[in-house]
């Protein structure tokens, strides 16, 4: 094993340097890790890590044993949202200060749509660290790929779910659209289930959307399932609360352009 990451690390051309680095792991398996995020993996002594499944925990095992799952320990189910994220970012900051070079693994890339690996990024920062953000497959990648078959998506939004319901952005219908982090505006605590909902919130997206498409235009509800691939269910303003009830609770939706006469 210690051959192979040398190997790997000659095809770099040199161990990576970071105090922190902030590491994107493919969202759709494990197949699609870069070179340099497996090298800081690898070179790290402690790595917090959101192990999606068993095997993905065991896999991350063989490539450093330092290994924090965080699933287990600082984001656990039923946890309020802001105190877990001040937990783990307190702890990574108190792990840096210890002198302990670190990996945070994140899946998808960590500055798109990962707010605590940016924060830590920038703490790090302002502390005196050296940090990186490695890139990794994100769901952008993954939804963009799936829809581009069927859809032109080449003047695509992304919005957070919350800044639509706020009004603080506002959906141009002209373009399609990609709505993220439905998990963190409607589940009453981390990584609750779809059935658990806040019926009110859900209510309020609902009518927003309404507000903004006929009730008959179509609506993905977009998830990775387990092993990887991407689901999507079809759905519309109208229907839009009754859908949302029996799906994964990290789902995206997206909403193709509105099409003019």
């Amino acid at each position: 094993m210690e051959e192979n990451w040398r190997k790997a690390l000659t095809v770099l051309g040199a161990a990576p340097s970071f105090d922190l680095a902030c590491i994107g792991t493919s969202i759709h398996g494990l197949g699609a890790f870069t070179f340099e995020g497996l090298a800081c993996l690898a070179c790290a002594d402690v790595v917090y890590y959101y192990p999606p499944s068993t095997t993905h925990y065991e896999i991350m095992k063989l490539i450093n044993n330092n290994l924090i799952n965080l699933h287990d320990t600082l984001y656990v189910r039923g946890t309020a949202f802001e105190a877990a994220y001040d937990s783990i970012v307190n702890d990574v900051i108190g792990t840096l200060k210890s002198g302990r070079k670190i990996a945070y693994a994140v899946q998808g890339s960590p500055a798109f749509h990962c707010g605590t690996a940016v924060r830590l990024h920038r703490l790090a920062k302002q502390h005196g660290f050296s940090s990186i953000l490695v890139s990794g497959v994100s769901s952008f990648e993954l939804l963009s790929a799936e829809l581009s078959e069927h859809y032109d998506i080449t003047s695509i939004q992304i919005y957070s779910v919350s800044r639509v319901v706020e009004a603080t952005v506002a959906i141009d219908t002209r373009a399609p659209c990609l709505l993220f982090d439905l998990g963190r505006y409607a589940l009453p605590a981390v990584r609750e289930t779809a059935s658990t909902f806040l019926g009110a919130k859900i209510s309020v997206l609902a009518e927003r959307l309404r507000a903004t498409y006929p009730p008959s235009h179509e609506i993905l509800l977009m998830h990775v399932t387990k092993n990887g691939s991407c689901c999507s269910i079809r759905t519309n303003p109208t229907d839009i609360e009754k859908a949302l009830t029996h799906l994964n609770a990290g789902l995206t939706m997206f909403l193709p352009a509105l099409r003019t006469p």
